[in-house]
């Protein structure tokens, strides 16, 4: 972050203190943290409109002058809640992965390093 960006007057939001910004394990875990409360919301979203969908699939429609009893979400926005959790769920997936990746990589630098120089790490 540049000297400018710092004295700026909005500060975009992170979990991490300003100290941990450049740790890779932090910001992967605060970027799944997000990613993982997105899906959640996602999902209890579609379960709750599927409930009332159900409850009024075995009730019927509400008797006259009762408040409308009507799911949260239509079918199609349910539908595309669930593509973006699918979504969403596929993009922790692949930032695992490449997290994984660099850690391993991270791994096998350290010990040819250690190795050429004839010290053992293990």
């Amino acid at each position: 972050m540049s000297a400018r960006q710092r004295n700026a007057a909005f500060q975009a939001f992170s979990w991490l203190p300003h100290d941990l910004r450049n740790d890779n394990a932090a910001v992967f875990a605060v970027r799944i943290k997000d990613l993982g409360a997105g899906v959640q919301t996602c999902l209890q979203l579609i379960e709750t409109s599927e409930l009332e969908r159900e409850h009024i699939r075995f009730d019927g429609p509400p008797a006259e002058g009762d408040a409308a009893d009507v799911p949260l979400l239509s079918v199609t926005d349910t539908s595309i809640l669930l593509r973006l959790a699918i979504t969403i769920a596929g993009v922790i997936s692949e930032q695992a992965e490449q997290f994984c990746q660099a850690s391993e990589d991270r791994l096998v630098k350290a010990r040819s390093a250690a190795t050429s120089t004839g010290v053992d790490h293990e």
